[in-house]
């Protein structure tokens, strides 16, 4: 085997693997911190199994203008992601390297993964077996004196040829969505996912899909976020129905994308040039398309049954107050205060507590303990029954406010006849207290309109 490159756009090309390899994965998993790069005359094909997340990714001088990729011999090689990486950094990212490898078998594998393949632990704390005396070698064309060297292992890695025929098979079953509203929305809600292996709805967030409107949730049971995303044919699923009350309902699609795995799925889908990115549902497996990158994940149950977000959405709450989000920075900062690095040591809760003072038009934002907390802040706008109050966790509240657009101003809304449910911040609000369907943003980069929610439950620090 035997190939030049250069090292920069190399770099590149792995990153995607890199990240399967590394993020998320199964440590007892035996692939698990390896990465597969196959040459072939017309370009590489890159490898990486995580244990619940394989990809592949196509590079070649058709989408990579400056790889500057040219193939002498063919072959295949497994190496340990994080010394790969490591190699190819200690050249110039201007280098052109050559790569071959010693004592190979040069012979290209069909892409089909080997589960069986024998593994042992070794001293990287990668679960397969070394290519006893196989090593590659990388070495600068510009000074042939200057090189490194790699040991190889045993374990090819490859898709599941499963995945390839059912990506063929449902070609016009699947759901495509403009991945930069994907990327953008993702980020926007990935901070209210939920961890809890005992809750196993919340090891997902979704994407409910209709044509022009799209809505991404994502929450832990305590907390959730919502990005809405309003625009013309933003996927090609069929039209939402307005007649439903419901979300799974009126949504004709729902996807549920796995929480382990969210993080290296936007990491990789934000560097792919794709206008669209495609998701394939199976009953035990998601498959994600976009450009030259294919992905699969396993261990995935698409008849989890995700909660009704509309519920809280579309309530009519007794209390509304308008505040500007700037007026918030300085409360927020004093209750952190209040919960230093020893108290955190001790306790693994801190709360907080709003009131809202109707006569005196503020928000009083309190928190007691060893240290305390006492400040106001302005009330833009009210329309309440009565003084309203909650407790609940400062971090919470912390993140409601941090995640809106300092400048702009929300909508914070809780019930005066009932304080233990969940407190709602709608973002993107005016100054006065409106109709919340038309608290939204114009995104001019995106070509949509978006709305943006938090809603968390309260705490009661006596139970």
């Amino acid at each position: 085997m035997k190939f030049k490159v250069k090292v920069e756009d190399l770099i590149e090309s792995l990153d995607p693997a890199m990240e399967v390899s590394t993020k998320g994965v199964r440590k007892d998993y035996n692939l698990a911190f390896l990465i597969t790069i196959v040459s072939e005359k017309n370009g590489l094909s890159i490898y990486a199994d995580g244990g619940r997340m394989a990809i592949k990714t196509i590079v070649n001088n058709a989408n990579n203008a400056d790889l500057g990729y040219e193939c002498e011999t063919a072959g295949v090689f497994t190496l340990k992601s994080q010394d790969l990486k490591a190699t190819l950094d200690s050249f110039n990212s201007s280098d052109t390297i050559l790569i071959e490898d010693r004592n190979s078998d040069s012979t290209v594998p069909d892409a089909t993964k080997s589960d069986d393949a024998p593994f042992e632990t070794n001293e990287d704390n990668v679960l397969a077996k070394r290519d006893m005396g196989r090593e590659i070698i990388f070495t600068s064309v510009d000074s042939p004196e200057e090189f490194q060297t790699i040991p190889c292992f045993v374990n090819h890695i490859g898709m599941n040829q499963y995945v390839y025929d059912f990506v063929e098979a449902n070609r016009n079953k699947n759901i495509k969505i403009k991945r930069n509203i994907f990327v953008d929305a993702a980020n926007k809600i990935m901070f209210a996912r939920g961890f809890e292996e005992s809750r196993e709805k919340y090891l997902y967030w979704v994407a409910r899909v209709s044509r022009d409107e799209i809505r991404f949730v994502a929450g832990s049971g305590q907390r959730f976020a919502v990005a809405e995303i309003e625009g013309k044919n933003i996927s090609n699923a069929s039209v939402k129905s307005d007649k439903k009350d419901d979300a799974k309902s009126s949504f004709p699609t729902t996807i549920l994308i796995p929480n382990e795995q969210s993080q290296p799925i936007v990491n990789i889908l934000s560097e792919v040039s794709d206008e669209w990115v495609t998701f394939y549902v199976d009953k035990d497996r998601l498959i994600i398309e976009s450009g030259h990158v294919l992905m699969s994940i396993t261990r995935y149950d698409s008849s989890t049954v995700w909660p009704d977000e509309s519920a809280y959405l579309d309530r009519d709450s007794s209390c509304k107050v308008i505040t500007k989000i700037s007026d918030w920075n300085n409360a927020i900062k004093g209750v952190s205060a209040t919960f230093n690095r020893d108290l955190r040591k001790i306790n693994e809760f801190h709360y907080a507590q709003v009131n809202v003072d109707n006569k005196k038009n503020t928000i009083v934002c309190k928190s007691d303990g060893l240290m305390k907390s006492n400040r106001k802040i302005n009330l833009i706008d009210v329309k309440s029954k009565g003084d309203a109050s909650f407790v609940c966790l400062s971090k919470y509240l912390s993140e409601a406010i941090n995640h809106g657009e300092n400048d702009g101003f929300v909508q914070i809304e809780t019930l005066v006849e009932d304080n233990m449910k969940p407190i709602i911040f709608r973002y993107y609000a005016g100054e006065k207290i409106g109709d919340v369907s038309n608290y939204k943003k114009t995104n001019e980069v995106l070509g949509v309109s978006e709305k943006y929610s938090v809603f968390f439950a309260p705490s009661n620090p006596s139970k």
